[in-house]
């Protein structure tokens, strides 16, 4: 007799279960659109709150069929003692929040002026405010253990680094070997000879050049030159820097060279930055698989 229940109750629920399929409008592509994604969950110090990302996709301007998807952090306090708040903007993305030690101030990136930039905002209520505007962007902050400094990171291009008294206040060349015809040794290229397609070998490369930079050519002189979303022509390398919470300002760069760098952060006492990466001088960057954890 129970099993028999079971069964009345199995097929009931089918029935309805059909039915209700029937009545249901089917799933359209557009229903994607309505899906949002939780992520970069990060919790303050003492485990009280939370700060995390919300991904929506909507509307790219006018058009009524291109669209993009935009983060907002949003905190929460762990025992649910209040309800879910809003912290950034709803027309403007951000996301890789970084909770301050006393977590009192929130660390977070936004666009500014086309370039990725890191604002700090109090947990509270405020305004956000925006600390780095260094002009190859800055991501991925983390605070030191005392709260003075944030560590960041920055990539610039090849290019960049060679032209850049800044970051390369002695306009040195990389020492490893170039692997682009003709060239055995980095140096050994002329950045900036007279261009002309007549001229000599120097020159004709240079006037072939205005080509990739007039964006009609992607020159590929590297060895990993293709990922999944398209092709890399340009050698790009992580630089970090630190910069001070209260006075901003210019930000101090922590390695200089050609050396490729993963990640950085503090030891727990704040007086040392644990570093991955490889400083192999002498090989190609594309040709060094392994990585160290650096002090």
């Amino acid at each position: 007799m129970q099993l028999k229940n079971h069964c009345i109750l199995f097929i009931t629920w089918l029935f309805s279960f059909s039915a209700f399929s029937q009545n249901k409008e089917a799933i359209k592509v557009t229903d994607l659109l309505k899906i949002k994604q939780i992520g970069n969950i990060v919790l303050n110090k003492d485990g009280t709150k939370a700060a995390f990302t919300v991904t929506t996709i909507e509307p790219d301007g006018e058009s009524k069929t291109d669209y993009k998807n935009v983060n907002k952090i949003f905190m929460l306090y762990t025992d649910r003692s209040a309800p879910i708040r809003q912290l950034t903007a709803s027309n403007l993305s951000s996301s890789q929040p970084a909770w301050g030690p006393d977590g009192k101030q929130l660390a977070f990136v936004r666009l500014a002026d086309s370039k990725p930039q890191i604002f700090l905002l109090p947990s509270d209520v405020g305004e956000a405010m925006q600390l780095t505007h260094y002009k190859y962007g800055a991501t991925n902050p983390k605070w030191s253990p005392d709260g003075k400094y944030i560590l960041f990171q920055s990539g610039s291009s090849l290019t960049e680094i060679l032209n850049d008294s800044f970051v390369n206040p002695a306009h040195s060349f990389p020492t490893w070997p170039l692997e682009k015809p003709g060239f055995d040794k980095y140096h050994t290229y002329k950045p900036f000879p007279k261009a002309s397609p007549d001229g000599s070998m120097d020159e004709i490369r240079a006037y072939l050049e205005k080509d990739e930079t007039d964006k009609k050519a992607v020159v590929v002189d590297k060895l990993n030159f293709q990922d999944e979303s398209g092709v890399k022509g340009e050698w790009t390398f992580e630089e970090f820097y630190l910069i001070d919470v209260q006075k901003g300002g210019e930000p101090i760069p922590l390695n200089k060279g050609f050396s490729r760098f993963n990640s950085v952060d503090f030891t727990p006492d704040g007086r040392e930055l644990i570093i991955t990466g490889n400083i192999d001088t002498s090989r190609n960057p594309d040709r060094i698989l392994e990585s160290q954890i650096l002090i």
